[in-house]
């Protein structure tokens, strides 16, 4: 499971980059709408990423209860 948050953490890095670079080719005026999409986008991720990291362990625990029936 470390692996995937690993893996997670390195693509949202990467994706934070060429976000920001973005950024900072954009004219003044758009910046601080681009910034805050930014941290809509990446609160999206986590949520996403917390949510699977649930139900991958709901679904642990259902087998891990099945197998004792």
């Amino acid at each position: 499971m470390s692996n995937i948050v690993s893996t997670a953490i390195s693509t949202a890095s990467s994706q934070k980059s060429s976000m920001d670079a973005m950024i900072a080719q954009a004219p003044p005026e758009q910046r601080g709408f681009l910034e805050a999409q930014k941290k809509v986008q990446q609160d999206s991720q986590v949520m996403e990423m917390i949510t699977n990291l649930m139900k991958k362990m709901d679904e642990m625990a259902k087998a891990a209860i099945g197998n004792l029936k």
